[in-house]
């Protein structure tokens, strides 16, 4: 007979082995305040979220960038980006 096991909160990056694989439903239940990215399954710090003044900067640097009209796509992203894809 199998067994429902109740998983532990994982409230700190320290309860989990960085060089393990892991899912993005696996990142969607992580209580932690530290900023990771998971990518291909791997665990990767981040930098904290920029401040006013950088954000304020990247945007006049995108403005300046845009009137050259290259066809460039700026977008910043301050949000969760998924990116599903096949090889």
């Amino acid at each position: 007979m199998n067994k429902l096991v109740k998983k532990r909160a994982i409230t700190k990056l320290k309860q989990l082995d960085l060089s393990g694989y892991y899912t993005y439903t696996d990142y969607l239940t992580w209580q932690f305040k530290e900023r990771v990215e998971l990518i291909k399954g791997m665990i990767f710090k981040i930098s904290p979220a920029p401040n006013l003044k950088h954000q304020r900067i990247s945007m006049k640097l995108s403005a300046k960038l845009d009137i050259h009209g290259r066809n460039w796509v700026l977008s910043p992203s301050i949000f969760v980006i998924s990116l599903n894809y096949s090889l």
